[in-house]
């Protein structure tokens, strides 16, 4: 899911574009470092705002592919050098990250800084988008930590809200593709009001195995602590489908059958 080349299907191949985009994927133990190099040959091509941004992108596109599996993530988000070479990992930004997972991503969530992005919003390029489209607004959600001190501020990264947009769907099946492009049959109004539809009823279709897994982690686990954390999603899945259309409304969860002994 995170892109680690000996995993791909095309391994030369990926371990080419990570290399171009400034990508590095380790496992240590039972966790992943995932690194994204400001200074990636990308960058050449794109503005530093949208490198590290399309970065982003990649870790909750990974996070909602492993939810919609059933395994379910917390981590951190650091910015700073990285060093690695014989084996040899140094890392400030690492350890700090970390920290941020171990001691203040209680539930499944993967955090950031407040001040971290403030330092991306202050990349070049950034300008290209409107106060509404720009993507850190989108992808960045406030989370309060246990045990937050004065003066810290989280935020953590919306991958339930990027699971239920349409927009990262394809067509719910063969049928309405075709139909969303038959100039013959259909007008052009016809034909964007199909394939809106069925991105819909895809992206609500994700919202509902999503659902499937959360329900299916919360009965296989014993321990309540681990619960909590699994109510925590499915209160963010309830509210993040406040006001969605009915199309939405399989993947509600009845919060009423998963109470607290």
């Amino acid at each position: 899911m995170f892109d680690l080349p000996s995993a791909s299907d095309e391994p030369e191949e990926r371990e080419e574009i990570n290399k171009v985009y400034g990508r590095m994927v380790l496992a240590l133990s039972d966790g992943l470092v995932v690194t994204a190099s400001a200074r990636a040959e990308a960058g050449a091509m794109m503005t530093p705002y949208d490198l590290l941004m399309s970065f982003i992108d990649e870790i909750i596109t990974a996070q909602a592919q492993c939810a919609l599996n059933g395994i379910f993530l917390r981590g951190g988000v650091s910015i700073g050098p990285f060093y690695y070479d014989n084996n040899i990992l140094l890392s400030p930004a690492l350890v700090r990250a970390y920290k941020l997972e171990t001691e203040r991503a209680t539930y499944p969530v993967i955090i950031v800084n407040q001040s971290h992005i403030a330092a991306l919003r202050k990349l070049r390029g950034i300008d290209h988008y409107s106060k509404e489209a720009e993507p850190s607004r989108l992808y960045f959600q406030p989370f309060k930590a246990p045990g937050q001190r004065k003066g810290e501020r989280f935020f953590y990264l919306d991958y339930i809200n990027f699971l239920s947009d349409p927009g990262v769907y394809g067509f719910f099946n063969e049928a309405e593709r075709k139909a969303a492009f038959d100039r013959d049959r259909y007008s052009p109004e016809e034909r964007d009001q199909i394939l809106q539809e069925s991105h819909i009823k895809s992206a609500a279709r994700g919202m509902r195995r999503h659902k499937e897994k959360l329900i299916e982690g919360y009965l296989a686990s014993n321990s309540e602590k681990v619960r909590k954390k699994y109510r925590w999603l499915m209160k963010h899945q309830n509210r993040t489908l406040k006001g969605y259309p009915a199309t939405y409304a399989g993947a509600l969860i009845d919060m009423n059958q998963f109470q607290p002994p």
